[in-house]
């Protein structure tokens, strides 16, 4: 499995000759230039996860993929005039032969005045999850996740321990793109989680990890 960052929460996953777009929001650019995606997996209808101004972009560069995502990301592919398939909380489905697994409840509290929206997680290929904007633990094993450390709704020790509680053989940092420097939201992750037997890497925009 090759998994390439594109920037904040949006990744390219490349395994068994498929490959998958997850959350191609308006914290990266990356996305506008990658061809020849199979499916697109959407969390959530925050603009940092989908961008409606830029998204048709990418389906234009990528007129083959499936959008596979909740109602409400389908609100707006709607507005768009994007098809999409829904994915809803255990569901389970393929894409030409790679598993992909759903799981879901709601975005993590920013504040309570703040209402909360529909948050979808997929586990790819039962090896890597994408929790979206939420610390969302799927009642299966997980070798590879994507972690955010970075989050409005969120702290660097809720991450820490979000990751100790998946427990996987690997995380890396997601939902990061207003860091503008390394500093602790990486370097703790990187000093701490081995102590777990988790391999963190810190990886940033535009590099890939393979696993």
């Amino acid at each position: 499995m090759e998994i390439l960052k594109i920037g904040h929460a949006c990744i390219t996953v490349k395994t068994k000759d498929v490959t998958f777009l997850v959350d191609p929001g308006k914290y990266s650019r990356g996305q506008l230039e990658v061809h020849g995606i199979d499916a697109i997996l959407i969390t959530h209808a925050h603009h940092d996860h989908i961008d409606p101004k830029t998204f048709p972009e990418v389906i234009k560069n990528n007129p083959d993929a499936e959008v596979y995502t909740n109602g409400t990301v389908g609100n707006v592919l709607d507005e768009l005039h994007i098809a999409w398939k829904p994915a809803h909380d255990g569901d389970h489905f393929k894409v030409k032969g790679v598993s992909v697994s759903v799981f879901s409840q709601n975005h993590h509290s920013i504040h309570r005045d703040i209402p909360t929206i529909e948050n979808t997680g997929f586990l790819i290929d039962k090896t890597l999850f994408h929790p979206g904007d939420d610390y969302l633990v799927p009642p299966v094993k997980v070798a590879v996740l994507a972690a955010p450390f970075a989050a409005p709704w969120g702290t660097l020790g809720g991450s820490i321990d979000y990751v100790k509680e998946i427990g996987p053989k690997t995380c890396f940092p997601i939902h990061d793109g207003m860091l503008k420097t390394y500093g602790p939201f990486h370097f703790w992750p990187q000093k701490l989680l081995p102590k777990e037997d988790i391999t963190f890497i810190p990886l940033v925009e535009n590099e890939t990890l393979t696993v």
